[in-house]
């Protein structure tokens, strides 16, 4: 993803699992988001899209 690249699925997982309630609901939000804004997603950015929120499905509402 365009902009997200420098940060590592690991540090999104960091943040989402060291802070406040919310934030796991947030990061899935923006990485969605930010997916969903690409025109013709690459092979990697899919799989970016993948190792950024499958750690996060369980910790968000269904409602994202």
């Amino acid at each position: 993803m365009s902009g997200v690249s420098s940060v590592s699925s690991s540090d999104f997982r960091q943040i989402a699992i060291r802070t406040e309630a919310g934030k796991a609901e947030r990061l899935f939000r923006a990485a969605v988001s930010a997916f969903c804004s690409l025109t013709r997603p690459s092979r990697r950015e899919i799989a970016q899209l993948e190792d950024l929120t499958l750690p996060l499905f369980d910790e968000v509402s269904v409602e994202s």
